[in-house]
């Protein structure tokens, strides 16, 4: 393992828990849990907004995350963060929703493209890009039901991301183990 992937996929894992919380509590993560290709984290976030709790210890609540760090195979110093985690939001009656994609891709890419995704070949659209930070720009979107069976049923997923118009860059997700990692996120 080089030492620039080595520094990536510690970038990476720390950008997995700042997409997953405000501000991290002092108690210890879970260990993380490999599920095939894919890696399942836990850790307290406290609870931000509590009027009722008049202590000065904010209450804290876990989160958890299905996530990869993936590199493009003719640019490996070029890395993307995918990650997973169970939506809590409201419903639509005629869609629902069961999780949230979340992606990090590296600072200079062209924003106005988004990142386009894809499983087993067949294009599911293009979310936005819709912050860059200093560790990269992120997208995020919702999975319905339908969509979640076809990533569980799939064997690869691949996402593209825009340099230029012309120059997109397809990195693949792989996709075995998330059947059973998804599993332990909606418990």
């Amino acid at each position: 393992m080089t030492i620039i992937f080595k520094k990536f996929r510690l970038i990476a894992v720390s950008f997995v828990i700042s997409l997953l919380f405000i501000s991290v509590s002092s108690a210890a993560p879970r260990p993380n849990q490999k599920f095939d290709d894919w890696l399942f984290h836990c850790t307290n976030v406290a609870v931000q907004g509590d009027v009722e709790n008049l202590s000065t210890e904010a209450p804290e609540k876990e989160t958890c995350a299905l996530y990869q760090s993936l590199a493009a195979r003719n640019r490996p110093r070029f890395g993307v963060v995918v990650l997973f985690e169970k939506y809590t939001g409201a419903q639509n009656p005629d869609t629902k929703i069961v999780a949230t994609i979340k992606m990090l891709a590296p600072l200079g890419i062209l924003l106005t493209q988004g990142i386009t995704l894809t499983i087993d070949g067949e294009k599911l659209g293009s979310t936005p890009l819709f912050r860059c930070l200093p560790n990269g720009c992120t997208s995020a979107t919702n999975i319905t039901e339908a969509t979640m069976a076809k990533f569980i049923a799939g064997e690869t997923a691949t996402i593209t991301i825009f340099l230029t118009p012309d120059d997109g860059i397809a990195i693949p997700i792989k996709l075995s183990g998330l059947k059973d990692g998804f599993a332990v996120l909606n418990k």
